[in-house]
C-alpha cells in the first residue's frame, strides 16, 4: 500500500530509487539528448489534441532512430509506439551515474524505462519504483536484458 504522506498516490507519481547506474561512456551523449527531448515534451498529456497528434508521432520517431530497445518494444515502423515521458526525470552526472531529479515520476511505466535504459546502462544497474507492497525493481543484466529484484520489505 502507499504512503499516504508521500502524496504519490494522489499525483499518479510513483516512488524511483536508483542504485549503481552507469551510464556507459560511449552512449552518454546519445542518452542526454534523449532525457533533454522526453523533458521538453513532458507536458503533453496537458497540451490540445492537436499538439498531441503532432507531438506523439515525433517523440515515438524519435526513440525509434535512437535505440535499438525501443525499435524492438514498439514494432518495425512507422510513428506509434508507448511514449516514455518519464525518462525526462533523470539526469546523468559528471561522473556519469544516472540519477532521478525528483523522488516520484509521473506515469513511469517501470518495465519499459528499465529495459530502455539497459542500452544505456552498465549492467548492474538497479532501479526500484513504488514503495511498501508495491514496490517492484530490476537489475540491468544487458541490453533489453533484466532481471526481477525481490525487494526486501
Amino acid at each position: 500500500m502507499s504512503n499516504p504522506s508521500s502524496g504519490s498516490e494522489a499525483t499518479g507519481e510513483v516512488p524511483v530509487r536508483v542504485e549503481a547506474a552507469q551510464v556507459r561512456a560511449e552512449r552518454r551523449e546519445e542518452l542526454s539528448e534523449i532525457i533533454d527531448r522526453l523533458y521538453r515534451r513532458r507536458s503533453l498529456q496537458r497540451l490540445s489534441t492537436w499538439d498531441q497528434l503532432r507531438y506523439g508521432p515525433e517523440v515515438a520517431d524519435y526513440l525509434r532512430r535512437r535505440s535499438r530497445v525501443y525499435r524492438r518494444r514498439s514494432g518495425d515502423a512507422g510513428t506509434e509506439g508507448p511514449l516514455p515521458f518519464a525518462l525526462g526525470f533523470f539526469r546523468i552526472t559528471s561522473g556519469g551515474a544516472l540519477d532521478p531529479v525528483a523522488d516520484a515520476l509521473p506515469d513511469p511505466q517501470p518495465e519499459l524505462i528499465v529495459r530502455l535504459l539497459s542500452e544505456f546502462l552498465e549492467p548492474g544497474a538497479r532501479l526500484v519504483f513504488g514503495e511498501d507492497e508495491s514496490e517492484i525493481g530490476w537489475v540491468v543484466k544487458g541490453e533489453d536484458e533484466l532481471r526481477r529484484l525481490n525487494v526486501e520489505r
